[in-house]
């Protein structure tokens, strides 16, 4: 597996890198840490199975990168890890074509995880983000008998995480997730946590996602 991580920042930049070698243990991470780097790189190099570009790059507006990165690998899945909260802000980014967009402050766990769904096809968005109208997961009706908070935990639960995990990453106790895991349950016409991953997976409500390694 060939990965360019572009990223100004050392020391966000070693920990992206081993992160990514968990991906897989033989996977060469090319290096961009500003713009010209990341201009040679698309000169040069051949398309990578995925780009990672930290945001904002030294030398170059976040918009004009990923336009370079697109028009030179259109088929290459490319996730920008920004600094932004604002949902327009993802909504904006996720227009130009990419295939995830993560929080610098997301966990670890979480960032192996959207990296894991989009290497198999699928497209990783914030939970706060899919409360927008017309995010690519909120499917219009598809959910229509959860709350906004019950569609966000049915997301995180598909990718397997812990009820522990989605409270951390939402903000609420664990005993909250419960309930609304509760909830999913009696909605999907399910018994567990497993039958109702792949029930929204097949159903479309969420896009497919690897299987925990965990």
């Amino acid at each position: 597996m060939k990965i360019l991580l572009a990223d100004s920042q050392p020391l966000l930049r070693d920990a992206l890198s081993a992160l990514l070698g968990r991906l897989d243990g033989e996977a060469a991470i090319q290096f961009a840490s500003n713009a010209s780097e990341l201009s040679q790189s698309l000169a040069d190099q051949p398309a990578p199975d995925l780009v990672l570009l930290a945001s904002p790059l030294r030398g170059v507006a976040t918009d004009l990168a990923i336009s370079e990165i697109r028009e030179s690998w259109p088929d290459t899945p490319l996730v920008v890890l920004c600094d932004t909260e604002n949902k327009q802000d993802f909504m904006s980014i996720f227009a130009q074509g990419v295939r995830g967009c993560i929080p610098r402050n997301t966990d670890p766990e979480i960032i192996l995880r959207a990296i894991q769904l989009i290497l198999v096809g699928g497209t990783y968005i914030p939970p706060d983000v899919l409360e927008l109208q017309g995010a690519p997961l909120a499917r219009a009706g598809g959910t229509s008998g959860l709350t906004g908070r019950q569609q966000e935990v049915l997301v995180l639960l598909s990718t397997g995480l812990s009820n522990r995990q989605i409270s951390e990453e939402l903000g609420v106790t664990e005993g909250t997730v419960k309930l609304h895991v509760h909830a999913i349950l009696k909605f999907l016409g399910v018994s567990n946590r497993t039958e109702a991953a792949l029930a929204a997976m097949d159903s479309g409500l969420v896009p497919r996602f690897p299987t925990s390694r965990r």
